[in-house]
């Protein structure tokens, strides 16, 4: 009778214990996070559009979202996709002109970057521990890197009150550029595990891209797209 509730226990024991594990080392993965969004705004059209009004392209950053999904291979693996989303609006006014009341004449410079694209995230120190031949649990701290290649679709616009130069008549209108152009993806992230499907998020990323400028802006050459963004969150498995 002994032996048999030995038994029994051990076998309790490790039925609960299982709930802390996985079979194997290829899951799932979904990163959630928000974080701020940096463009570097250069070009022609950034450094025109600040000579004639009192806009700040380093104004020009606000809040992100990022949705990655990763088919974890093995410890030091995963590949997947993700998609960035960011839009920010800044308002300014003319430098040097007015209306003849001396009232501002003022409009909003917006832009709207979402990047999407394939994803390989490598764990160089393995991403979880083994128990025995087929138990495996994440690690407390997983410190990963990511490098991915996609597209940014993006678009400047700027609506509001306009002078005509030549006539000095204020008018009311709205412009914009858009396009999608390749783009390259490199981040560095730590992961910190809250529980056996859970982790704490963090990452640092940076993009690079660039584009023609056309539509009401042809003429002012190549906008930069190139981004950092800091950004934290979840990640779920399973």
């Amino acid at each position: 009778m002994k032996s048999m509730g030995w038994i029994l226990f051990v076998t309790s024991c490790l039925a609960m214990a299982q709930n802390d594990y996985f079979v194997g080392d290829s899951h799932t993965l979904m990163q959630i996070r928000g974080g701020w969004f940096e463009p570097q705004a250069d070009g022609e059209l950034y450094d025109f559009v600040e000579e004639e009004l009192t806009f700040d392209r380093n104004r020009l950053d606000g809040i992100s979202f990022d949705i990655n999904i990763y088919r974890q291979l093995n410890n030091y693996v995963s590949l997947g996709g993700g998609v960035t989303g960011f839009g920010d609006s800044v308002s300014s006014e003319y430098r040097d002109f007015t209306f003849e009341d001396g009232d501002s004449i003022t409009q909003t410079t917006r832009l709207d970057q979402t990047w999407v694209g394939f994803l390989t995230m490598i764990t160089p120190f393995g991403a979880g521990s083994y128990y025995g031949s087929r138990a495996w649990a994440p690690k407390a701290v997983v410190p990963y890197l990511v490098l991915g290649a996609g597209v940014v679709q993006w678009e400047f616009s700027q609506e509001g009150d306009f002078v005509d130069v030549d006539t000095l008549d204020v008018f009311y209108d709205s412009f914009f550029t858009e396009g999608s152009t390749p783009s390259l993806r490199g981040a560095l992230g730590i992961r910190v595990n809250l529980s056996k499907n859970i982790d704490l998020d963090i990452a640092t990323t940076y993009d690079v891209a660039e584009d023609d400028v056309g539509d009401d802006f042809q003429g002012f050459g190549d906008i930069q797209l190139d981004a950092q963004h800091t950004s934290a969150g979840i990640n779920l498995r399973f």
